[in-house]
């Protein structure tokens, strides 16, 4: 409806202008935490610990075996960048909001 639409336009126009800088930077600080936590745990549990042997009795793996195993290390390090990617970019964002003076908006998000 246009009348609901207009009601709810000329609220958001209303709303003051401020400095959220701080506010945005913490929240990119809270997801630059959790992902160095586990992009430092990924390291042991995926890259340095083998999947163990289902058949050590020497009998051949069925293909699906075959093909989480093999998958494993690719999955690690997709994990592990994904982690490393997401802390480097949380950080730039921190630090442009840390060092240039952003235009003040309506809210955080």
């Amino acid at each position: 409806p246009p009348l609901l639409f207009s009601t709810m336009a000329s609220a958001a126009a209303s709303l003051p202008l401020q400095q959220y800088a701080p506010q945005a930077a913490s929240l990119f600080n809270n997801m630059k935490t959790p992902a160095s936590i586990i992009a430092g745990a990924m390291i042991p549990l995926g890259l340095m610990s083998p999947l163990p042997m289902v058949n050590p009795d020497g009998k051949p793996e069925h293909r699906l075996e075959t093909l989480v195993r093999r998958s494993n290390l690719a999955v690690a390090v997709a994990a592990l960048l994904s982690g490393f990617i997401s802390v480097v970019f949380a950080t730039v964002a921190v630090n442009q909001l840390t060092e240039n003076v952003p235009k003040p908006a309506e809210s955080v998000w």
